[in-house]
């Protein structure tokens, strides 16, 4: 696990988590790989990861003061989503095009140079960020003519 989750429970404990040092390999001391949520039954209720960046672009997903709202929902979601890159589930970013159903882990959307909006935490991706970026390149190229 990265230094970058954040734990959901019915609870809703969340905040950062360090990474142990048995989740780096098994018994062999070979790397596992692992998947962007664990899901972890105990007792009436489970335990769910989410890394950081995959939860702040996920749709229906906000910050109001100090509290994160809609998380459950786009994590149950996203549990029954494939990535359209590594097709594992857990996807949670999808394209901000109309009608586009490419869904991407953060990591995954990063990799197929996605756009991603750091701004308003948004993603295009690789088929759509083109007319985006023509957009930001006219709209740099007007203000620099006038």
């Amino acid at each position: 696990m990265s230094d970058d989750m954040l734990e959901l429970s019915p609870k809703v404990r969340l905040g950062t988590k360090k990474k142990k040092a048995e989740d780096s390999g098994n018994k062999n001391g070979k790397s596992r790989r692992r998947s962007s949520s664990v899901t972890q039954e105990v007792g009436d209720w489970k335990e769910v990861w989410v890394h950081e960046s995959c939860s702040v672009y996920s749709d229906g997903v906000f910050l109001i003061g100090s509290k994160i709202y809609g998380l459950q929902e786009a994590v149950r979601i996203a549990s029954q989503t494939p990535c359209s890159v590594c097709n594992e589930m857990g996807a949670m970013i999808g394209c901000l095009n109309k009608g586009c159903q490419q869904k991407f882990h953060h990591a995954c959307a990063q990799g197929a140079e996605c756009y991603l909006d750091e701004e308003n935490f948004s993603l295009l991706c690789p088929k759509h960020k083109v007319k985006k970026l023509k957009q930001l390149e006219e709209a740099s190229t007007s203000t620099s003519v006038g």
